[in-house]
């Protein structure tokens, strides 16, 4: 029986060539019960209008249109407006494989329990004929709460993101719950977090159910701009949250330091030294309170790396490293032929 709706959220700015195919891999579902509800983010190209026009052929996509603000407030305009019972993301350049909606739902064993599944990385070069999984496929596990918190900042159950998941609609609304619009990086992690509070831990598999499109000019894989700066404040948010019990508090520690040595690597290559001064100092407050005995080899000489040593040496060290990929890269192609 297909007695629960499915509300599939897809924000889009500026993506004519990409928008079609996400919706038809929607409406391609085995799972037939659902509302896609795409969010217009003010387009300057004809989003708009492809969108309309597949909208004229199945009455379950519903368009809304609105003034530019950022795919955060694009998500809250389409949470706002979801009549289902459950909610499901995906970027407008994105798409699932048609079992996706079906898989989530049977993954659920029982309430307020997160569900996650993994993905496909596929290079937009090509697309048709290569894609990439992180992660090797093994049982499905169910994880508590704690365990699952404990893993913030590690990559593991893709916490980073809000897509690949299926969530509760009635937790998301109980709780007030939506996306920081003064975040433009790291917005997804905190709403996982804050919606992760109100839940008993999560269900995962490593099945891959969404495809994720490696853009040139993405958001994810841009150098740097000042947004960026506001992951910093994603992560504060999370400590600030007087829920977290001291051992959650640590990790977050270790996650905001993790984060901040990600921007400073790079800000680097910019002339934004002020950003990294004041990286520098937010990195020092928060190492004062990580107990030492947890400080290992691996964390002081990162924190010496991006706090004591100078700029030059940053550069130099990226040079190497990305001097090194190339060479190995180059091996492996050397050994296919």
């Amino acid at each position: 029986m297909e007695d629960k709706k499915i509300s599939i959220i897809i924000p889009a700015y500026n993506v004519e060539a990409y928008i079609e195919r996400g919706i038809t891999s929607s409406l391609n579902q085995t799972y037939k019960n659902i509302e896609i509800i795409v969010v217009d983010d003010g387009s300057s190209d004809s989003t708009y209008n492809r969108v309309k026009d597949l909208s004229e052929m199945d009455s379950r996509i519903k368009l809304y249109a609105k003034k530019n603000g950022g795919v955060s407030s694009a998500r809250n305009l389409g949470l706002d407006k979801a009549e289902g019972e459950y909610i499901v993301f995906l970027d407008s350049d994105d798409w699932l494989e048609t079992n996706a909606i079906e898989k989530l739902l049977a993954l659920q064993t029982k309430k307020k329990q997160l569900v996650v599944c993994d993905r496909y990385w596929v290079s937009e070069k090509s697309v048709l004929t290569d894609r990439i999984k992180p992660v090797i496929d093994s049982e499905d596990k169910c994880v508590e709460i704690d365990d699952v918190l404990r893993q913030i900042g590690t990559g593991k159950y893709n916490l980073q993101s809000a897509c690949y998941k299926l969530f509760e609609k009635s937790i998301i609304d109980e709780n007030h719950i939506r996306f920081n619009e003064n975040i433009y990086y790291g917005e997804d992690g905190l709403f996982v977090f804050e919606y992760l509070k109100h839940t008993s831990g999560i269900v995962y598999s490593t099945v891959g159910l969404w495809n994720i499109l490696e853009r040139k000019n993405s958001a994810t894989t841009s150098l740097y701009n000042k947004k960026m700066l506001t992951a910093i404040d994603g992560v504060l948010c999370m400590i600030d949250d007087p829920t977290n019990s001291a051992d959650i508090l640590m990790v977050l520690y270790f996650y905001l330091i993790q984060r901040i040595q990600e921007l400073i690597g790079r800000i680097v290559y910019t002339r934004e030294t002020e950003d990294i001064v004041q990286l520098r100092k937010i990195m020092c407050d928060f190492s004062r309170k990580i107990n030492p005995s947890a400080k290992g080899w691996k964390f002081r000489v990162r924190f010496f790396y991006y706090y004591k040593a100078p700029i030059v040496c940053i550069k130099v060290c990226n040079k190497i490293i990305k001097s090194l990929k190339q060479l190995i890269k180059n091996v492996f192609v050397y050994k296919k032929r």
